[in-house]
């Protein structure tokens, strides 16, 4: 929920940091909240760089464009599992 990340309207944009990084595996996981985050930072018009680290298998162009939109700078992505072994 977007309306968790970021303070009530008039809120002090002072209280944040130059940039913004969000640390959580689920943030692109879930492409609603993705984009409704990132549409709240549009609307907001908060003008922040951010990135992100997030599952790139659900990453599609929609996402990656309104991400830029908004401001983000940086996506990172990894491989959780691999099993080379079988075992």
């Amino acid at each position: 929920m977007p309306e968790r990340l970021f303070p009530k309207e008039g809120g002090r944009l002072s209280a944040f940091p130059m940039e913004i990084y969000f640390d959580d595996d689920t943030f692109a996981g879930n492409k609603k909240h993705a984009l409704e985050t990132t549409r709240e930072i549009i609307r907001r018009d908060l003008r922040i760089p951010w990135s992100r680290i997030g599952d790139a298998i659900v990453t599609d162009t929609e996402m990656i464009s309104m991400m830029a939109e908004s401001g983000c700078v940086g996506m990172k992505s990894g491989v959780k599992k691999i099993n080379a072994g079988g075992g």
